[in-house]
């Protein structure tokens, strides 16, 4: 998933130096001969190799969990509008037309495949062996299809029941945290707990992430878009687009059962944004910082046995029961 927003990062330099480019040279005052139409248009820009590598690190993300594919729009409307914004700064003149009638389409076209045919290699093992579940789907039912059309159509129809079930799956779980809280972190997750290391002993796995360093990162999250509405800058846009892709698409499912521990995608965003906000202050108050990154390496050696299932007392369990729902 980051190597993915790596990639587009990197398309988007690659694509704003041959907009750059353009803009120097249309301008520049020994070169008042440029053509009109690539005034108007500007450059063609038919290779992209940073965006055929997203295509392909987010299909594979998205062969791990089918929420990359919210990650791949979201890659996608980030570099249509990147497109638009840089092609207006770059003075071309049909900005709007040659950004969604031409860059648009070339850029689908390096990143969409790409994803699709990484996420059905991820599927290989099904392809080529007739043992798979739904394997034979086109078959029983009579479909009249050949290969590879009746392998395509089996595993459809098995993504359509996967898919039909998890969107009707409310169970209630007493671990189920409502996305609107995740956060927060009021509802974390008790993946393992027991009693048999002796007396007055636990084993313990939580997914309680630090809560100095969780806090602190959607607090920072908050003022990194605050200073990119304020000041305009890019800089912290692919985090941003991180967290909305990762976060934003799962506030719909109210109704569905899901856990904190879900918010491990957003996570990486939220700590990178953490660490930008800390450089920034540093330039004003380093001592700011060295005393927060002091208590939160103590707050993660406090919790360190509870994620790693370590053997503790009992009263040293309870002790990171910060809250009852924590429990």
């Amino acid at each position: 998933m980051l190597g993915g927003i790596l990639a587009v990062m990197l398309d988007r330099a690659h694509t704003n130096r041959r907009l750059q480019n353009f803009s120097n040279h249309a301008l520049h005052p020994t070169h008042s001969a440029h053509s009109e139409a690539r005034r108007r248009w500007g450059p063609l820009i038919l290779w992209r190799p940073w965006l055929l590598t997203a295509g392909i690190l987010l299909g594979a993300a998205t062969a791990v969990k089918w929420s990359g594919l919210y990650v791949i729009a979201a890659a996608g409307l980030w570099v249509v509008i990147a497109d638009l914004v840089h092609a207006r700064r770059a003075g071309v003149k049909f900005w709007v037309k040659t950004s969604t009638l031409r860059h648009a389409p070339l850029a689908a076209l390096h990143l969409l495949p790409a994803a699709v045919l990484t996420y059905l290699a991820s599927w290989t093992g099904w392809f080529v062996t007739t043992g798979g579940y739904n394997r034979h789907w086109a078959d029983t039912n009579a479909t009249g299809l050949a290969e590879p059309w009746a392998s395509l159509a089996a595993l459809g129809d098995y993504h359509s029941a996967q898919l039909a079930y998890h969107l009707a799956e409310n169970t209630p779980h007493g671990y189920q945290a409502n996305p609107l809280t995740w956060p927060l972190m009021v509802r974390p997750t008790a993946f393992y707990f027991d009693t048999s290391c002796g007396t007055g002993c636990a084993e313990y796995i939580t997914s309680v992430a630090n809560p100095a360093l969780w806090w602190a990162g959607v607090a920072a999250l908050g003022w990194l878009a605050w200073l990119t509405a304020r000041t305009h800058t890019t800089r912290y846009v692919p985090l941003l687009v991180g967290i909305a892709a990762t976060y934003l698409p799962w506030v719909q499912y109210q109704n569905r059962t899901v856990f904190q521990f879900y918010t491990v995608l957003m996570e990486p965003f939220l700590m990178i944004s953490l660490a930008a906000a800390l450089l920034l202050i540093a330039q004003t108050r380093p001592r700011f910082v060295t005393v927060f990154v002091r208590i939160a390496t103590g707050i993660s050696l406090f919790f360190l046995p509870v994620w790693w299932g370590t053997p503790i007392p009992l009263w040293f369990a309870a002790l990171h029961y910060w809250f009852p729902t924590w429990v």
